[in-house]
């Protein structure tokens, strides 16, 4: 009889156990939130990622963002993000860390990438997915109108150029472009305008008062400019790219006498 009761007992503290660790599960995946809640959560414009990335002055990598989240909802689920070219090219996934531990009141996740340095362009936020503690899965895919996030990344150009110094009387001006390569080396950068440009004292804007494209061969340039019409203002060259893969470049030369 007493071997009956402790047997009982046994059973009915095992019962209690599982029952216990059963509602303990529901109560923190409850707690934790679903899939698709927190995946409507994430998908909103993200959260501190840079627009542009120009190689290789910076890194080709770069840490995208969801949108932030509040309170527990998205807490201890998993999250994926898929990245890919706008044009759907070059998808890669990562698994995103939650920055919830590591700032409170920006609760999001994030993703970090290395992209192709030879291979510049748009890149964005091509896919977000979410496991929930249930194993229940939700995913959000973007097209390039609807992306979250963008990231543009660039090649460098360098603008080189006479006269400097801190009272300019020389006035013929030169000038020297190159970019980097598509195979990583630097290059003389041909048939592109470089413009000579003033701001006047007290003043934030840069007026042009002269231009004059590279040659072919060397991407350099001369040219003459009646700089004493501009005393006391500052003079620059300036680059503005029409290549979507390199980068604009401004060169301050110095202030006019």
């Amino acid at each position: 009889m007493h071997a009956k009761l402790r047997r009982l007992a046994i059973s009915l503290a095992a019962t209690a156990v599982a029952t216990t660790a059963a509602v303990a599960g529901a109560s923190s995946a409850s707690a934790a939130g679903d899939a698709q809640s927190c995946l409507n959560a994430l998908t909103g414009p993200g959260s501190t990622t840079p627009t542009s990335i120009t190689y290789p002055a910076q890194p080709a990598q770069v840490s995208l963002f969801t949108s932030q989240y509040a309170g527990d909802l998205c807490k201890h689920l998993s999250v994926s993000i898929g990245i890919s070219r706008t044009d759907l090219t070059g998808f890669k996934a990562a698994n995103a860390n939650d920055t919830r531990w590591y700032d409170a009141t920006r609760q999001r996740f994030t993703a970090g990438f290395v992209l192709p340095p030879n291979q510049p362009g748009t890149w964005m936020t091509r896919q977000i997915a979410v496991k929930d503690l249930a194993g229940r899965t939700a995913v959000k895919t973007f097209t390039a109108t609807d992306s979250p996030a963008k990231v543009t990344i660039k090649r460098e150009s360098f603008l080189t150029g006479t006269p400097t110094g801190s009272a300019i009387t020389h006035e013929y001006v030169t000038a020297r472009l190159k970019a980097w390569s598509s195979v990583g080396t630097m290059a003389n950068l041909g048939n592109q305008n470089v413009l000579v440009q003033v701001k006047a004292p007290g003043t934030t804007t840069y007026q042009t008062i002269a231009q004059r494209k590279t040659d072919p061969q060397y991407g350099s340039m001369g040219i003459s400019v009646n700089l004493s019409n501009y005393p006391k203002h500052d003079l620059r060259l300036a680059f503005v790219s029409p290549f979507q893969t390199i980068a604009s470049d401004f060169t301050y030369l110095g202030k006019i006498a």
